[in-house]
């Protein structure tokens, strides 16, 4: 080995030696500015992906080396780059590592916070009076930025400071001039460091007065009313019902400006329901006309089923009432009874549903059933013939063509002679019956 490298080892073995009794004098790296023997400067936060870079080095150093990723093991063998970016969001110390006058060695670090740059979630509802409804979420990432930045998309900015742990906050926003569609971005930012990409979202907003809102159909059955409502885009929707003293409160549900709701309810009680809507940046609110719903009474009388209704007790103009019989129209009229006596047949059941349509609501009752009755006498058979066949005696009868009611059941009975009571042996559809067991 020649002179010169016999020097260069020399120097190398002494630097690392006086390396790590620092190293071992100060721990991980030195904790105060007084009690380094190198020093640099570097942005103390900075954004993920932005690089980092070390200004303030002394010229008195020389062979000077950075450890970017410093964990307190060793003295690694570092890299002479003056600049570094890092990729995850974190806390990173770096070690400067050098040679000072006299060759001595110099130790000096820096703790930098890596900062995460995820784009802020939110959402934007266009409401009433050309207003915007801005609502952002943050998640234990960007709850981190000490500022959010919102730009409407008119030229107009605005800014936000979520308090500290903070999970989501609402701002609103109103519209100058006719357009229409406007972009708005929303980027977080941190004191002294970076801002994050931006999320955007393109809303529309409209001039016009926001209708009312209405219930195309109110629908019951065992158990519910299923009530359809539609309402104003950017409006929360709450439906209310008359309470026995006729007046409307609210209810549990609740949702946004259409969809439907399955409210408990009897078949047998009318209830009237409304539903209101409130404008989600809080400003108007709309009504719906009141609806109420239908519970027809069925009667099975002698050959015939009546179904009566209380008039409809909302308010608009009815102007008639349908009666579906087994799920077909059966009657359509203005008024209260059906009296249905078409084909009644003992012991039959039959189910009625009632319907009407007031403005743009259809009402439809659950179904209601009965039984078909008839009480009235039947005409006795004209004649019978009993004759004696190999498997057995056939009962012929002669039935009368009046009184005869249809569908029918010949029932035959039998005594066995000596005084004994007639018992029944068996029924028949048809005119004749054959007794096997004779």
């Amino acid at each position: 080995m020649n002179e010169f490298w016999k020097k260069q080892f020399r120097v190398t073995a002494l630097l690392i030696s006086l390396l790590v009794g620092a190293l071992r004098g100060y721990g991980q790296c030195p904790t105060s500015p007084a009690t380094e023997t190198g020093t640099f400067t570097v942005q103390s936060r900075v954004c993920a992906n932005t690089p980092v870079t070390i200004t303030g080095v002394p010229s008195s150093l020389a062979n000077i080396r950075y450890v970017y990723q410093y964990t307190g093991v060793g003295i690694p063998a570092g890299i002479a780059n003056t600049s570094n970016v890092y990729t995850a969001p974190g806390s990173y110390t770096i070690l400067q590592v050098a040679a000072g006058p006299n060759a001595t060695g110099t130790l000096a670090c820096r703790v930098v916070e890596v900062l995460p740059t995820n784009i802020i979630s939110f959402t934007a509802i266009s409401c009433s009076n050309r207003t915007v409804s801005l609502t952002y979420t943050l998640d234990n990432q960007t709850n981190r930025y000490n500022r959010l930045n919102i730009s409407w998309g008119d030229g107009t900015t605005q800014e936000a400071f979520p308090p500290p742990g903070s999970t989501t906050g609402t701002l609103k926003h109103t519209y100058a001039g006719v357009a229409t569609s406007f972009v708005i971005n929303v980027s977080g930012s941190y004191t002294g460091a970076c801002t994050s990409g931006l999320a955007a979202q393109r809303v529309t907003i409209s001039s016009a007065a926001a209708s009312a809102p209405i219930i195309p159909s109110l629908i019951s059955d065992d158990t519910k009313a299923t009530i359809v409502f539609q309402g104003p885009t950017g409006f929360n929707t709450t439906l209310y019902r008359k309470s026995a003293s006729g007046i409307f409160e609210p209810t549990s549900f609740t949702g946004a400006s259409s969809g439907s709701f399955a409210v408990p309810a009897s078949p047998s009680t009318v209830n009237c329901y409304q539903i209101v809507a409130r404008d989600v940046c809080g400003g108007a609110e709309r009504q719906s006309a009141e609806v109420c719903s239908l519970a027809p009474v069925v009667v099975g009388e002698e050959k015939q089923n009546v179904v009566s209704w209380t008039p409809y007790a909302g308010t608009g103009v009815v102007r008639f009432y349908r009666v579906y019989k087994n799920g077909f129209p059966a009657f359509s009229g203005p008024t209260s009874p059906f009296v249905d006596n078409v084909n009644i047949t003992c012991g039959t059941p039959y189910c009625y549903s009632l319907e009407l349509s007031v403005g743009p609501t259809t009402i439809r009752s659950s179904t209601v059933c009965t039984t078909g009755k008839d009480n009235s006498t039947v005409a006795p058979p004209v004649s019978a013939f009993v004759s004696v066949q190999a498997n057995g005696v056939k009962v012929q009868a002669t039935l009368p063509t009046v009184g005869l009611p249809s569908p029918y059941t010949l029932i035959v009975t039998r005594s066995d002679g000596g005084g004994s009571a007639f018992a029944p042996v068996g029924g028949s559809n048809d005119r004749s019956f054959v007794d096997l067991n004779t």
